[in-house]
């Protein structure tokens, strides 16, 4: 069985301000390209790791544009919900989210958490299982990493979430791989992390980050890596990985500027605060900031915990009202 993997392709219309070039049409490139190599090479299923689209609204024109590509697709594709793919961190939006759109006419197949897809070929089964984003993901509870029972041949788990091969930043929450090692997956699939940390292999289990299809920033490590796809060749024998790097992806010197003066920063600080005082939750994470108060007062795990099912509970109130208005 061959599968193909990507993961953050962050498809919008307007340029982050390190690139030089225009970003969409580079990342229709890409995902043109990566259509391509599936129909063409033999490749039996087509995975996505979350953030599809840089927001979960994006114009009719972008929608329809990845919707014509995705038809061009001839083998089946299974994604997950990264953050930027929902409203409010809440994957419970996801009907009103253009990734739900493409999930509801079946371009894509989202994966829904805690179900389990047999993907068949003769008689060699793979469990495909998923976790999509969720606010309290990389917290005390693990379980979203986590497969409980294996019931085929290889199992395969994908997860958006701050999966790490070592200890990170201590302010952002994240999970590092030896957290998990009591998954029953053999091989599990993240993104999130954009730069990535490549293939793991800890006693026979694989953990796996390719890094991010788009550059969106002009950090020293996304500067340096170069975006790619990665084939899985899955047999009860062995386990083949490779990463194909993609014609279309350019030098990033040829299309990413690193320069980055005090008056952009101070920009940026500017942009970063108006969106706060301006904005509605599709753009200020309103969760993170109620995690970040949490930690900073010492409230407990259950509090914090009830604290954010509250806000979610009147996020969707508030939904409900504006999709009755509507």
């Amino acid at each position: 069985m061959r599968l193909a993997y990507i993961t953050d392709t962050h498809i919008k219309v307007h340029n982050p301000k390190c690139r030089r070039d225009n970003y969409y049409e580079t990342m229709l490139n890409k995902m043109n390209e990566v259509i391509d190599y599936c129909n063409n090479n033999h490749v039996d299923y087509l995975l996505h790791g979350g953030d599809l689209f840089d927001r979960p609204d994006v114009s009719y024109g972008v929608l329809r544009d990845v919707a014509i590509l995705l038809k061009k697709l001839r083998v089946p594709m299974y994604i997950i919900a990264g953050n930027h793919d929902i409203f409010a961190q809440n994957v419970v939006t996801l009907g009103r989210t253009a990734l739900g759109i493409l999930n509801e006419t079946g371009l894509v197949n989202l994966i829904p958490n805690e179900s389990k897809i047999i993907l068949k070929e003769n008689n060699f089964n793979v469990q495909l299982t998923g976790t999509s984003f969720s606010y309290d993901l990389d917290m005390e509870d693990k379980r979203g990493y986590l497969v409980q029972e294996k019931g085929s041949n290889l199992s395969l788990h994908m997860v958006h979430g701050m999966l790490m091969d070592k200890p990170f930043l201590s302010e952002v929450p994240h999970t590092t791989i030896d957290q998990i090692m009591n998954t029953k997956a053999d091989i599990t699939l993240s993104g999130h992390y954009h730069s990535g940390f490549g293939i793991k292999k800890i006693n026979e289990k694989y953990f796996i980050n390719p890094g991010a299809l788009a550059r969106v920033s002009a950090t020293k490590q996304e500067f340096i890596r170069t975006p790619a796809l990665l084939i899985l060749e899955l047999s009860r024998d062995e386990i083949k990985i490779d990463k194909i790097t993609l014609k279309s992806v350019l030098p990033s010197e040829e299309v990413m500027d690193k320069t980055e003066d005090n008056e952009i920063k101070k920009f940026k600080l500017m942009e970063f605060t108006q969106s706060i005082s301006k904005s509605d939750n599709s753009f200020c994470d309103v969760e993170q900031i109620l995690n970040t108060i949490c930690k900073q007062e010492n409230i407990g795990v259950d509090i914090q915990k009830e604290v954010i099912k509250r806000y979610k509970a009147a996020c969707q109130v508030i939904s409900s009202k504006e999709d009755e208005e509507l």
